[in-house]
This record gives structure tokens, C-alpha cells and sequence, in this order.
């Protein structure tokens, strides 16, 4: 299934990227390889994964990463809604 980032999703992703490639060189690269596994999974089978805000958000944890990619099925595809820090508002994204 086709994966999308809603604008503040990608620009949250993005902003990761740089803050761990200024953090350490080549953590950014870590990060985005972490990333491109989990929505390779997410692709496979979303529906697999749990709904933690009715009425279909679901969220995938990152292993090495202190961050949930929530998203929502679509027909058509699925949605990354938010790249969610686990220290920030918990459910800050749910006005997305």
C-alpha cells in the first residue's frame, strides 16, 4: 500500500534527519534507515498494527529512536499523520 506524509509529518521527519546528522555524523543516516524499515512495514499490513486514538489512528514505536510514527489507513493508502516524540504532549497530533 502506497505510504504519505501529511505536511506536518514530513516536516517533523525532516527535522529529525538534520537534528541527528548535527548531533553525530551519520546518525541522521541511522535515523532515515530506521524510518525507510518501519514504513516498509507499515506498507505491508497497517492494519496489523494498534489503534491508539479512535477512529483509526494506529502507531508504530521505533526501536532505537525515542519516536511513534502515527498514521491512518485510507482506502487508498495510508497516512502518516505525526513523527511523535515520546517527551512531547502526548496526542498533541490528534488536531491534525
Amino acid at each position: 500500500m502506497k505510504v504519505l506524509f501529511a505536511p506536518a509529518a514530513q516536516y517533523e521527519h525532516l527535522a529529525q534527519v538534520e537534528y541527528y546528522e548535527g548531533q553525530q555524523s551519520g546518525l541522521g543516516t541511522r535515523y532515515l534507515s530506521e524510518m525507510s524499515a518501519a514504513i516498509a512495514l507499515i506498507a505491508e499490513s497497517p492494519v496489523r498494527f494498534p489503534v491508539v486514538r479512535i477512529p483509526n489512528f494506529r502507531r508504530f514505536v521505533l526501536q532505537d529512536f525515542p519516536y511513534s510514527i502515527v498514521f491512518r489507513v485510507k482506502e487508498e493508502f495510508v497516512e502518516i499523520i505525526a513523527i511523535a516524540g515520546h517527551r512531547r504532549e502526548p496526542g498533541y497530533w490528534s488536531r491534525r
